[in-house]
C-alpha cells in the first residue's frame, strides 16, 4: 500500500499495441473498442510494476505489484495490498520487462489465482506525461460506462425472497442441502450439475475441438440461483462460483469441487458447470477436510495469508492491522510493532508456513465465530517435549482477525515449564498456596449504573506471594457462568442468578509472583442478574473454582431507567408463572459479555418438572427483536414454531407436556406479553 500511495502520484506516458504477433505486444494508445471489449468480458484494468517472472512446466507467471487500479472490476481490497502472481501462458515469458510499469488487463479466476488477460493489449508507463495519464483514466471510465458488465456488477446484492419457477422436489431438496450441509456439499454440487439445473455438453458437432455447453433445461436468473444456492464464494465477470469442498480427505486431497454459473446480459443463467480445481487456488486453509469451512474460505483465510505476507515484508504496522483488539491494545505498550511481534510471536515459524491448518472451530447460532490453527511447537532445551504456541482467527462483527495470547514467548515458555512441574505438587499444598497468595479484584468500568443499561466490571487475579501458583483456568466467557457473583439489592436480599447453567472446559495454568491476570476484561452483570429496581447494590466476585476467597466488595447506586427487553419479558412471565416452576433467560448464542445488540435473540426457558438433568415439563421461547418472521438458525428449525408477535419482537416457541402442570399457559403467556398470536394448531406444540 505504501507503494500504491507513492506511485499513484506519479505522472505517466502511455502507449498501445494491438494486432501484433502473440507474445510480442508493443506500445501505443488504447482505442475505445479495445477498452469496451476487454471490460465487457469482465477484465479489470490496473497499473502494475513487474517485479519478477518465473517459469513452471513451460508456463510463465509474472509477479506484479499493483500501483493503482483504474477499473477495479472484481478485484477486492485484499487483492490490492500486495503483489499478484499473474498467469501469462506459454508464449509471453519475455513480453513484460522486470522493473517496468504497465497498464494491464487482469482477471480474478479464483480467490488466489489471477491471469494477465488481453495480452496483446498493454501500455507501458513512463513518468513524464500527466495529461496522458488523465486521458487514459477518463477513456477507461467512459468505456466502462458503456458496458453491460458494469450494470451487472452494480446489481449484485444478497437476496432474501425471490419468486421461483415450479421446481421438482428433488432439485429444491438438493439446493437446500447445498446451503445447509457443508460436509456433503461436494457430492451435492455434482448432483445439482447433473440435474436439470446443470448444462450438458453440446455434441452437435463431434468433429469440433472446441468444447461447448448447452443452456440448462431449467434456466434460472442470477437472483433465483443465488437464493437457491446461497452467496457465491467468487464473482468473476459474468460467472459466479460456489466452492463445494474438498475432493477426498487428508493431506493427499489436492482438489476441490466448484459449481459455477455463467449469466448473459439479461442475467439469465446460460451455463452451470461442476469442475474439479486446484485446492490451493481456492483456499489457504488446510485440514483433514476443509468442507465445514467452505462458507468462510476465500474470506477468512485471506487474513492469515495477508498477515503472514506483511510479516515477511517486515511491514509491522500492516501486520498489526490484521490483529484482534486485545493484541492491538497490548502492542500499544511497546515502542514499535516490530518489537512487539518479535517478543510475542515465533516469527520465523509463522513466516515459513505453507498453509494454515485448521484443527477446530467455535460457533454461535450455527455460524463459525473462530477458527483454531494447528499449534506451533517450540523446542526448549532440556524439556521432554515442545511448548506449543497457539493462535486463531476470531470474528469481530464482519471482520476476521488474528488472535493469540498476549504474553511474550519467553514468559509463555517459562510458565508452561512451571505448570508441568507444579502439576506434581501435593494437592493440599497447592490449595494452601492458592488461598494464601491469590487475590481477586472487581473494578466497575463506569461511574454511573442505570436500570436497563449495561453494568460493566473488570475482574482480575493477582499473585501476591513469592511463589508461582498453579490454578485452574478457563476462557473469559466461561469464568462468568453458573452464578459467579454475589449481588445484594437495596432491600438487603440476594439478587437471583437468572441465566442458564453451562458446561465449561478448564485447564491448569500458572500465575507468577506479582503477576496480575485479567480474567474478564468487560463483564456485564445484567446479562445474568435481574437488576430491575433502582437503589444501592453491592457486588462481589465469588472466586473460581473454590469460592473460598471472594473479591473486594463494590457498592454502586443504580439510577432509575427503562427495563431491558430481556428483563421486561422475564418480569412479565414471572408474574404468571405457577408455583414450583423456574425461569431462566439469556441472550441466545452466548454473545460477548457487553453485547446488548437487539439482533441477539432472547431465550426464555420455563421448567415445570425436572428429574435430575432430565426435563419432563417445560416451555421454551425465543424472541427475535427484528420485525416479521425470520429464518431460524440450525438446531432450532425442527423444534420451534411461530407463536406470535409482541412489542419486543417475533416469538417462536415450543411446549412439552406444559398443560399437565399449567393448563392455561397459552392464554396467560399471550396476555402477559400482549402478543398478537397465531392459531394454536399452527404452533405445533407437543402437548
Amino acid at each position: 500500500m505504501k507503494r500504491y500511495c507513492h506511485l499513484a502520484l506519479l505522472t505517466f506516458y502511455f502507449a498501445f499495441a494491438i494486432g501484433v504477433p502473440a507474445g510480442s505486444p508493443e506500445v501505443g494508445v488504447f482505442s475505445e473498442s479495445v477498452l469496451v471489449d476487454a471490460l465487457e468480458k469482465g477484465r479489470s484494468l490496473i497499473v502494475a510494476e513487474i517485479l519478477s517472472v518465473r517459469e513452471d512446466a513451460g508456463m510463465y507467471y509474472y509477479n506484479a505489484e499493483i500501483v493503482r487500479p483504474i477499473i477495479l472490476g472484481d478485484l477486492e481490497e485484499n487483492d490490492l495490498s500486495g503483489p499478484l502472481e499473474l498467469f501469462a501462458g506459454a508464449s509471453y515469458g519475455k513480453a513484460l520487462k522486470t522493473g517496468s510499469i504497465y497498464v494491464l488487463f487482469v482477471t480474478k479466476d479464483c480467490p488466489y489465482y489471477f491471469s494477465w488477460a488481453h495480452r496483446d493489449s498493454i501500455q507501458k508507463v513512463d513518468v513524464t506525461d500527466e495529461e496522458r495519464t488523465k486521458a487514459l483514466v477518463e477513456a477507461a471510465e467512459r468505456a466502462y460506462a458503456k458496458t453491460s458488465i458494469r450494470k451487472f456488477r452494480q446489481g449484485w446484492r444478497p437476496v432474501q425472497e425471490v419468486e421461483l419457477p415450479a421446481l421438482s422436489e428433488g432439485i429444491v431438496s438438493l439446493c437446500e442441502q447445498f446451503r445447509t450441509d457443508p460436509e456433503s456439499r461436494t457430492e451435492i454440487g455434482k448432483k445439482i450439475f447433473e440435474s436439470d439445473l446443470g448444462s450438458r455438453r453440446d455434441e452437435s458437432n463431434p468433429q469440433s475441438s472446441i468444447i461447448s455447453y448447452l443452456p440448462p433445461r431449467v434456466s434460472l436468473s442470477r437472483e433465483q440461483l443465488v437464493s437457491l444456492l446461497g452467496r457465491p464464494n467468487l464473482r468473476s465477470g459474468w460467472t459466479y462460483s460456489w466452492l463445494c469442498g474438498q475432493v477426498g480427505k487428508g493431506s493427499r486431497a489436492k482438489e476441490v469441487g466448484v459449481l459455477s454459473a455463467t449469466f448473459d446480459k439479461s442475467e439469465a443463467g446460460v451455463r452451470v458447470l461442476y469442475q474439479r480445481q486446484e485446492k490451493s487456488k481456492w483456499t489457504k486453509f488446510t485440514a483433514y477436510s476443509i468442507n465445514r469451512y467452505v462458507s468462510v474460505s476465500g474470506c477468512a483465510d485471506t487474513v492469515p495469508y495477508r498477515f503472514q505476507r506483511a510479516l515477511k515484508d517486515s511491514d509491522w504496522d500492516m501486520a498489526l492491522s490484521f490483529c484482534s483488539k486485545p493484541v492491538k491494545a497490548k502492542a500499544k505498550e511497546y515502542n514499535s510493532a516490530e518489537a512487539f511481534f518479535k517478543d510475542f510471536m515465533p516469527l520465523e515459524r509463522i513466516v515459513e508456513l505453507l498453509g494454515f491448518y485448521v484443527r477446530g472451530h467455535s460457533s454461535s447460532a450455527a455460524k463459525i465465530t473462530s477458527l483454531h490453527f494447528d499449534e506451533i511447537p517450540l523446542e526448549v532445551s532440556g524439556a521432554e517435549w515442545p511448548v506449543n504456541w497457539k493462535w486463531s482467527l476470531v470474528k469481530d462483527n464482519d471482520r476476521w482477525l488474528v488472535d493469540f495470547k498476549t504474553m511474550p514467548v519467553e514468559v509463555l515458555v517459562k510458565k508452561e515449564l512451571l505448570r508441568r512441574e507444579l502439576e506434581h505438587e501435593d494437592a493440599n499444598i497447592r490449595m494452601a498456596k492458592f488461598e494464601q497468595g491469590v487475590e481477586f479484584r472487581l473494578t466497575p468500568l463506569a461511574e454511573e449504573f442505570v436500570v436497563g443499561q449495561p453494568m460493566l466490571f473488570r475482574i482480575q487475579m493477582t499473585n501476591t506471594g513469592d511463589d508461582p501458583i498453579l490454578y485452574m483456568a478457563t476462557g473469559p466467557r466461561s469464568v462468568m457462568t453458573n452464578d459467579p457473583m454475589i449481588v445484594i439489592g437495596p432491600n438487603g436480599e440476594t439478587v437471583d442468578y437468572v441465566d442458564t447453567s453451562y458446561q465449561i472446559m478448564v485447564w491448569s495454568d500458572v500465575i507468577l509472583p506479582g503477576e496480575t491476570i485479567d480474567l474478564v476484561d468487560s463483564y456485564d452483570v445484567t446479562t445474568q442478574y435481574a437488576i430491575i429496581e433502582p437503589g444501592r447494590y453491592t457486588f462481589q466476585f465469588k472466586d473460581r473454582p473454590h469460592q473460598k476467597k471472594p473479591s473486594n466488595i463494590v457498592q454502586k447506586d443504580v439510577k432509575p431507567g427503562e427495563l431491558s427487553p430481556a428483563d421486561s419479558i422475564a418480569e412479565r412471565l414471572s408474574a404468571v408463572l405457577p408455583g414450583g416452576w423456574t425461569l431462566t433467560r439469556r441472550l441466545c448464542g452466548r454473545p460477548a459479555p457487553t453485547d446488548r445488540s437487539l439482533q441477539s435473540p432472547i431465550c426464555v426457558h420455563m421448567v415445570g418438572k425436572r428429574r435430575g438433568k432430565a426435563i419432563d415439563v417445560d416451555i421454551f421461547l425465543m424472541v427475535h427483536a427484528a420485525g416479521g418472521e425470520i429464518t431460524l438458525v440450525a438446531g432450532f428449525t425442527d423444534q420451534l414454531n411461530l407463536w406470535g408477535r409482541c412489542k419486543w419482537g417475533t416469538i417462536y416457541g415450543r411446549a412439552r407436556n406444559a398443560e399437565d402442570l399449567w393448563p392455561d399457559y397459552e392464554e396467560q403467556i399471550f396476555e402477559a406479553l400482549e402478543m398478537e398470536g397465531v392459531d394454536s394448531r399452527l404452533r405445533g406444540n407437543d402437548d
